[in-house]
């Protein structure tokens, strides 16, 4: 994905968990809270800097809640389908070595 691509994904992410916290509720939207935290750790956002600058800012969620999660489902499914592709790929591979021999996949 491109940075834009990605960036617009970081905030459609960051939006809805501050909605979430606000709302006091753990799974409103598509993800749950600690979803969308592990996602946007797993992308270098420090939650707790960012949050406090947010804080300082008194900044709210604006824009459409819907939009944000048509980005949000639209990762969670390419993750899906990109996991999905990944063990296919893998046991197509180990079907192919295992046909052809190779003692290395043996124990």
């Amino acid at each position: 994905p491109s940075l834009l691509t990605d960036l617009k994904l970081r905030c459609a992410q960051l939006r809805e968990l501050r909605r979430v916290r606000a709302e006091g509720a753990s799974a409103i939207g598509p993800v749950t809270a600690d979803e969308l935290e592990a996602a946007l750790r797993a992308a270098g956002i420090d939650l707790q800097r960012a949050s406090a600058a947010l804080d300082k800012l008194a900044w709210k969620p604006d824009g459409s809640r819907e939009a944000d999660w048509l980005l949000i489902r639209g990762q969670t499914r390419r993750q899906h389908w990109e996991k999905a592709a990944g063990v296919a790929v893998l046991a197509l591979a180990a079907s192919a070595a295992i046909s052809t021999g190779c003692s290395y996949l043996q124990a």
